[in-house]
């Protein structure tokens, strides 16, 4: 390959894919082209499919919601954990953002 692009008035060195010294690269999740699909915490309802792109894009199912006086929602969730359908409670504040998933795992 390098004799034909010699041949071409070129030449070609090998690149490594890797350069030394760099390492992976990370991906911010919570930056996803998904952002279209966020929301605000307070219009979700009950069985709406959704996932916290900022707290581990974990998904969940939601069972039922609350408002907290003073602001924010605490959520009776359903999520599937190691295979396993587990009911959880969790909190928001208030203008949390959460992304509308369009699985439907249970």
């Amino acid at each position: 390959m390098a004799a034909m692009a010699a041949g071409l008035g070129g030449s070609l060195r090998a690149k490594s894919a890797i350069t030394p010294g760099q390492g992976p690269t990370l991906v911010d999740m919570s930056l996803s082209p998904d952002d279209a699909h966020r929301v605000p915490i307070e219009s979700v309802r009950c069985g709406d499919p959704i996932y916290d792109a900022d707290g581990g894009c974990q998904h969940y199912k939601v069972l039922e919601a609350r408002p907290i006086p003073g602001g924010g929602v605490v959520m009776e969730l359903e999520c599937l954990q190691n295979n396993q359908c587990q009911v959880i409670e969790k909190s928001f504040p208030q203008g949390y953002l959460v992304g509308r998933s369009t699985r439907h795992f249970l």
